[in-house]
């Protein structure tokens, strides 16, 4: 019953992303995904995902409204993020770390890290330990669209294998609520305890 729920519930949404071309209207053409196509997971102008590259916002604080009502979601919005780590639609998100605006993927990767630990060295069975100006090496690896496919596979495969055995839910500290966190009510996030 609660698989059907959330199955109905990402159909209702109707989000998703794949690496669609935008019409010549701007508008996001609607196509099944290869991968959670079994869901019925579409992607559609009027969707969360899609107002991702409609933000007016340079930053991911309250103003991103999209991202955060995302993140609002849940748990039940991992599967759909982790589908959209290689959408490269542009945003207005600014990262000092990449020098340059976030696309689609990218900010789906920190919505996802916002909701489950995601251990980068587990996932991709690379040390990425350096910290450089308040950037972590991993970054490089995350920015670069050529890495996008083989880290959404890696990390969707670490997610659906590790889900119910290895991540528990943990309501925040005060200490960690964040004034975004207070202001769209998000509670708690999955930490990995592998």
């Amino acid at each position: 019953m609660k698989k059907r729920l959330i199955v109905l519930l990402i159909i209702i949404l109707s989000i998703s992303c794949n690496n669609n071309e935008l019409t010549d209207s701007g508008e996001i053409p609607v196509k099944g995904t290869d991968t959670y196509s079994h869901l019925g997971i579409t992607r559609q102008k009027d969707s969360l995902i899609a107002a991702l590259s409609e933000m007016k916002t340079e930053k991911l604080d309250y103003s991103a409204e999209a991202y955060w009502k995302i993140i609002q979601q849940g748990e039940k919005m991992i599967p759909v993020l982790l589908e959209c780590l290689t959408d490269t639609h542009p945003t207005t998100i600014y990262n000092n770390c990449k020098k340059g605006k976030l696309n689609v993927g990218e900010v789906s990767y920190f919505a996802q890290e916002e909701l489950a630990d995601f251990p980068a060295f587990l996932i991709t069975q690379t040390q990425y330990d350096l910290i450089e100006n308040d950037c972590w090496n991993f970054y490089t690896y995350l920015f670069n669209d050529k890495n996008k496919n083989e880290y959404q596979r890696k990390a969707r495969n670490f997610y659906t294998s590790n889900r119910k055995i290895n991540y528990q839910y943990k309501k925040f500290s005060k200490k960690e609520m964040t004034p975004c966190r207070k202001l769209y009510k998000i509670e708690g996030r999955l930490v990995w305890n592998g």
